[in-house]
């Protein structure tokens, strides 16, 4: 039985996990070069600490073609608030989040390596978006995020109570 306020909702487990840092807000246009190397952002690297020999972690997104990048600590917080949930989709996200991340290091000119793994089935090559969101950055093939979340997708919808 749940001990806490997650339900069977997956998103409600990282909406639970502990805040590690300053919120990460923003989209950055950058490229991956042949090798698969991102460049972090400096805003991004500057928020969330990183440093030559700063791990993070990435993985894909359980539902979204994208790449997901996380600090080690709020990837664990995750995965713990996944874990206190006792749901099914808690042991689904520990299964396909936990059980594909790779540990990969921040070098001098603050890159990171993004596995092929990652980047072949979301499209990603060349391109990309870094965008923020909140606790964890998302990569995104230009096409495919704006297919996904382009102003046209979202014009049925009123927005007009937060903006």
């Amino acid at each position: 039985m749940p001990t806490d306020d997650l339900s069977s909702n997956p998103e409600n487990a990282r909406k639970g996990a502990a805040k590690s840092h300053k919120r990460l807000s923003g989209q950055h246009e950058c490229s991956l070069d042949e090798k698969g190397r991102l460049s972090i952002p400096v805003e991004f690297r500057t928020i969330l600490g990183l440093t030559e020999g700063s791990e993070l972690k990435v993985t894909r997104h359980i539902k979204l073609p994208c790449v997901v990048i996380y600090r080690p600590d709020a990837f664990d917080a995750l995965l713990d608030q996944a874990e206190r949930s006792g749901t099914r989709e808690g042991k689904i996200l520990i299964r396909v989040i936990g059980g594909t991340a790779r540990t990969m290091v921040l070098d001098k000119a603050g890159r990171i390596s993004i596995p092929n793994i990652f980047r072949e089935p979301v499209g990603l090559a060349g391109p990309a978006y870094v965008v923020g969101m909140d606790q964890h950055l998302e990569l995104w093939a230009p096409e495919t995020w704006d297919a996904t979340h382009g102003p046209e997708v979202h014009g049925d919808l009123d927005f007009s109570d937060w903006m």
